[in-house]
């Protein structure tokens, strides 16, 4: 709020806003552009066909998995920074992390490598 004491108070916290949310602005523009290419990659051919082999919840976990090693990779395996991005809690990311046999190590050796 501009006050006489402080003039530039309202331009202050303006300017800490913007510093607090530009990264978070970068990660989901990063990751929307992702989606994007993803998505234009998806031809009739690669669509999920449902049959009789089709199971559900291995394709939600496969997703899911894909979405949390995105996370980490974009995060540089910060996991609590991962689970900032993703909307859960530090420790919901690790118990899936564990479920899903994530490991963080393994997943900083196989983002340097591609």
């Amino acid at each position: 709020m501009y006050t006489r004491q402080n003039p530039n108070l309202a331009f202050v916290e303006r300017r800490m806003w913007e510093y607090s949310t530009t990264p978070r602005i970068g990660i989901v523009k990063q990751l929307l552009n992702k989606l994007l290419n993803e998505l234009e990659e998806v031809n009739e051919n690669e669509r999920v066909r449902l049959g009789e082999d089709f199971n559900l919840f291995e394709q939600l976990k496969n997703f899911e998995t894909d979405i949390i090693r995105q996370a980490l990779y974009l995060t540089n395996n910060n996991q609590r920074a991962a689970a900032q991005m993703l909307g859960i809690n530090y420790t919901t990311l690790n118990a899936k992390m564990k479920r899903f046999g994530i490991g963080a190590k393994e997943e900083l050796a196989a983002s340097r490598e591609a």
